[in-house]
């Protein structure tokens, strides 16, 4: 009867303290964990088919080590985000709806407000999309995405998060060969006690396998599928682009090519003069030069004439 007790006592113990457990966090449940190995008591080794570990089953540097495709590997998330300008706002975001699902990805959220800009008592619409598609087709979408329309403002990142990622993916290995050490502790226990501690034990390191399983899953998300935030604003025109100041260096390059352009406008403005003026100079030029000819041969002629008069009155 008082074996009975006992064990309906036991019994008790390891449902409070499963309860307990399942509510407590994964920052307590290392300590936890230390705490029940500790309090854990071990029959002789002879007293075993196969002699049990007499320690908490502690994971040494070679379970924490990852191999080295993490330097080749590099985990990146990238995301953009992109501001439109259209004139045919539903058209726009049928086309914006139809491009990322024919790319293989999806709307991860979806927001527009608004009238329609022709509309005379209402204001201009507006759409705002965060898109999730392949990061194969990444640049893709942002370069067809800029054919809607007026782009108006352009952004792009690549966050890095290869060292967290192969951490957590370390500690979840590491955890797993934790998991597998106290189910073979488990089934060597013949202690109420002993089983009572090593399932407290083993919950903990459940609990910590699911977080850091799920921290996996969330990175897998954002690196295989890129995040686009995409702005569509509808408008009767389109606005004029602000340009950037120009560098120094720019500037003394437009500069020359401003005094090149000059030089070639004004040697093109004296050859079409010249090629203006050319027949006038012909027409004309040839008239007077045969005016001259002319003149020039009657005076020859005059001279020619008095000088015959001269000699004749001579031999008179």
């Amino acid at each position: 009867m008082k074996r009975m007790k006992k064990i309906l006592l036991a019994l008790l113990v390891m449902a409070l303290l499963l309860t307990t457990a399942c509510g407590s966090g994964s920052e307590k449940s290392a300590s936890a964990t230390e705490a029940v190995y500790d309090k854990v008591e071990y029959p002789a080794e002879e007293e075993w088919a196969e002699p049990l570990p007499t320690a908490e089953p502690s994971l040494t540097e070679e379970d924490f080590q990852v191999t080295g495709a993490v330097e080749t590997n590099r985990k990146l998330i990238r995301s953009a985000s992109m501001t439109l300008e259209t004139l045919h706002f539903d058209q726009t975001i049928a086309d914006v709806t139809a491009l990322v699902s024919r790319l293989g990805g999806y709307m991860e959220s979806t927001r527009i407000e608004g009238e329609s800009a022709y509309s005379s008592y209402s204001n201009e619409r507006s759409a705002e999309f965060i898109a999730r598609v392949p990061v194969s087709s990444f640049d893709t979408v942002q370069e067809e995405l800029a054919q809607f329309g007026s782009v108006r403002e352009r952004s792009e990142n690549a966050e890095d998060v290869t060292d967290q990622y192969y951490d957590v993916q370390a500690e979840l290995d590491a955890l797993k060969i934790q998991q597998e050490r106290l189910l073979t502790m488990m089934e060597q226990a013949d202690k109420m006690e002993d089983l009572i501690a090593l399932e407290e034990a083993l919950t903990n390191v459940r609990t910590r396998i699911n977080e850091r399983t799920s921290a996996i899953r969330r990175y897998d998300g954002l690196i295989e599928y890129a995040t686009i935030r995409l702005s569509i604003n509808e408008v009767v025109e389109y606005s004029e682009r602000i340009e950037k100041p120009a560098t120094f260096g720019q500037r003394i390059a437009e500069t020359f090519k401003g005094s090149l352009d000059f030089i070639r406008a004004f040697g093109e403005t004296i050859v079409l003069g010249i090629v203006a003026v050319g027949p006038f100079v012909l027409v004309y030029g040839g008239g007077i030069a045969l005016v001259v000819v002319i003149v020039l041969l009657c005076v020859r002629a005059g001279k020619r004439r008095k000088k015959a008069a001269g000699n004749s009155e001579e031999k008179k």
